[in-house]
Order: structure tokens, then C-alpha cells, then sequence
């Protein structure tokens, strides 16, 4: 079975130099040494050195200063997969005009008739 679409590849940020695996072609089969693990670094994500936002707006706003959130969603909607594109696009659109009322259930609303009402005073 051949897949025909696969994700975009994440292009590495400002700064960051991008690294290639080096294949092995030494057989060393020493059974009691194990594979180093080393982490990727551009996959570390340093600690932040400023305190967050107090609300949603002014982070969405410092983001945008450090990343142009234009292009960000842009490249979401035209992502080639077709579930990230979905659901940009229909998060846009909850931006816009809020969220869609729930669908209809199957079942009629429950009317409950033998409930006790507040004591008055």
C-alpha cells in the first residue's frame, strides 16, 4: 500500500543549523554496549526568560512579534494535509462568527414534572 500525502516538513528556525543523520556502517556487535540516545536539538526547546502574558490577546500579540502568525496560518490552511488544512480553516471560522450551535440530538428534551421548588420566603 503506497500513501500519497504526507506532512510538510517543519523548517528549522532562525538561528538553527539544520543536521542530517550520519548512517553507520561500522558493525560493531558488542551486545552490552547500548545505542547513545542523543536528543535533538532542534526539537529542545530552551526555558522562557520572560514571564507569559497576562491574557490571550497580549500573547497572541508577542508571538506575532517574534513570528509572522500571517504566514503561520497560511501555511496551515495550504497544508497538504487535508485534516490540518480542515481544521485551520474551521478555526478561522469559529474566530469569525463563534462557535456553531451543537448538533440536534436524536432524542427529545427531557421534561421532568415532579421537581421540588425553592422554598420562599
Amino acid at each position: 500500500m503506497e500513501r500519497d500525502e504526507c506532512a510538510e516538513v517543519v523548517l528549522p528556525l532562525e538561528g538553527e543549523v539544520k543536521r542530517t543523520r550520519k548512517k553507520t556502517t561500522g558493525s560493531t556487535n558488542n551486545a552490552d554496549s547500548e545505542p547513545e540516545e542523543k536528543p535533538d536539538r532542534s526539537l529542545r526547546i530552551p526555558p522562557g526568560k520572560e514571564p507569559l502574558a497576562p491574557d490571550g490577546p497580549t500573547f497572541v500579540d508577542d508571538m506575532h512579534a517574534r513570528v509572522d502568525l500571517y504566514l503561520a496560518c497560511a501555511r496551515l490552511v495550504k497544508s497538504r494535509d487535508e485534516k490540518i488544512a480542515q481544521r485551520m480553516v474551521e478555526r478561522l471560522l469559529e474566530m469569525s462568527y463563534g462557535k456553531s450551535p451543537a448538533p440536534p440530538s436524536d432524542e427529545p428534551p427531557q421534561i421532568i414534572f415532579d421537581v421540588p421548588r425553592p422554598a420562599r420566603d
